[in-house]
């Protein structure tokens, strides 16, 4: 694009110039044609002529000067470029590291809703503690589904936080990633199971065992469905890692 600016520059003033060089000459022919012989006339011309191709040589010479220079500095700056992207590199590792990190801890955080997922060991474990004694048990996992919600928006720019330290590529990803979470807790606090929960065995407390069971059951199964689809989504993430790591390692070497 600027090659081609400079060709039009080039061509505009060559117009410009060759126009000046003719007027100028018409005036010359005008004024000196009745008092000056022609061959003055003719030698007052080559002179114009000279004194324009002389000009042009002169332009154009300026102008190479200052595409090499520019060509130069250009070539100078992406150098620097390539060579400040280099320093970030490590940096760029660490981040990745974190992140890898970051995400562990986020999944042992929605691990700790989850409870017994086996049927018979459920019904165990209300015949030895009772059933008052299981719903504060129960209780305290569908609290850590509001503590995990609550944490979303935070969770979410500690991760930004490190990935911008990466690229652009892999922050987008984060995002996709917490948009879908997001989505599925917003799924998972609208469901039939977690509402009957909170409606009958959180605020209502039945004391009907069976009713207990059903309802606690259908919430235990909801609840690790939901662990599963967020393993799921992070490993989408995850598998941007390696990736990465390998990339970067390699600009190192």
């Amino acid at each position: 694009m600027k090659d081609k600016q400079g060709k039009n520059d080039d061509g505009y003033t060559i117009i410009f110039l060759l126009i000046t060089a003719l007027v100028l000459y018409a005036s010359c022919l005008v004024g000196l044609s009745k008092a000056t012989e022609w061959k003055d006339i003719y030698a007052a011309g080559c002179s114009i002529v000279g004194g324009i191709v002389g000009g042009l040589l002169t332009l154009q010479g300026v102008r190479q000067t200052i595409y090499a220079q520019r060509k130069i500095t250009l070539e100078t700056i992406e150098e620097q470029r390539k060579q400040d992207a280099l320093k970030l590199i490590p940096q760029k590792l660490v981040a990745l590291h974190n992140l890898t990190t970051e995400i562990e801890s986020f999944n042992s955080q929605v691990t700790k809703m989850t409870v017994l997922s086996s049927y018979n060991l459920f019904l165990k474990a209300i015949k030895l503690s009772g059933i008052e004694e299981y719903r504060d048990y129960m209780n305290k996992k569908v609290n850590k589904i509001e503590e995990v919600y609550k944490n979303l928006n935070n969770k979410e720019y500690k991760l930004i936080e490190i990935v911008s330290q990466v690229d652009v590529d892999t922050y987008k990803t984060v995002k996709v990633v917490f948009k879908r979470i997001k989505q599925e807790c917003e799924w998972l606090f609208a469901s039939s199971e977690v509402r009957d929960y909170y409606g009958k065995i959180y605020y209502a407390k039945v004391t009907d065992e069976e009713e207990f069971v059903e309802i606690a059951d259908r919430l235990i199964f909801k609840l690790n469905e939901f662990r599963v689809l967020i393993e799921n989504i992070f490993k989408e993430l995850e598998s941007v890692i390696p990736e990465k790591l390998q990339e970067y390692e390699k600009e190192m070497l």
